[in-house]
């Protein structure tokens, strides 16, 4: 019997979809672990924490240290979850927080109270989280009623910003054709009457 080798070319970071029986996809990396469903990074998730939380009181020195306290274990739980302020909010901050939360938490080796307060950050961040994603649905929603894109097309558009390589790029390493992804990601065709003409 001879063994069979299968080269796939530094695909990586690239991600595929899997689908079971039971399920519609799941985006997944490499690594295993799921990509960021949201468009926003930590970065941005960090000023509106900020914003939402700590700028009412600029004088006071205590909320400026409450927070600190808060971004030290985000960074520490990204850290964990192998991401950065620079990576997009992902399942670690969503679907999955609950589980990487309480796995995060088990590792540390710090004092009963210190981790209560980490727990009661973590908790604090996934406040804001929610409160983004909300405000992003229902802005997604207005938005896609006015353009009238469809389903696909955003799906696809989410699915390509959460890419490090453009999409042309990646169409060609999946032997897609490059105008055939350009013109789903550009959408319905938004010619008006008087052009028709």
């Amino acid at each position: 019997m001879t063994k069979i080798t299968i080269n796939f070319n530094d695909l990586g970071n690239i991600r595929y979809t899997v689908t079971w029986a039971g399920n519609v996809s799941t985006w997944q990396t490499s690594r295993g672990s799921t990509d960021a469903p949201m468009l926003i990074t930590y970065t941005d998730l960090i000023n509106h924490h900020k914003e939402l939380y700590f700028d009412k009181d600029v004088d006071k020195k205590s909320p400026n240290q409450i927070f600190k306290n808060h971004l030290s274990t985000l960074v520490s739980y990204l850290s964990h979850n192998g991401k950065t302020v620079d990576s997009n909010v992902g399942v670690e901050m969503l679907d999955d927080f609950d589980k990487r939360s309480r796995r995060y938490l088990e590792q540390l080796q710090l004092a009963p109270r210190t981790i209560a307060d980490r727990r009661s950050h973590l908790r604090a961040w996934q406040a804001s989280v929610n409160a983004l994603r909300s405000a992003g649905e229902a802005t997604r929603a207005h938005k896609r009623q006015q353009d009238k894109t469809s389903a696909f097309t955003e799906a696809l558009r989410n699915a390509f910003a959460t890419q490090e390589k453009s999409p042309k790029t990646i169409a060609r390493q999946a032997g897609a054709s490059t105008s055939a992804i350009a013109r789903w990601l550009k959408g319905p065709c938004r010619t008006s009457a008087p052009l028709l003409l």
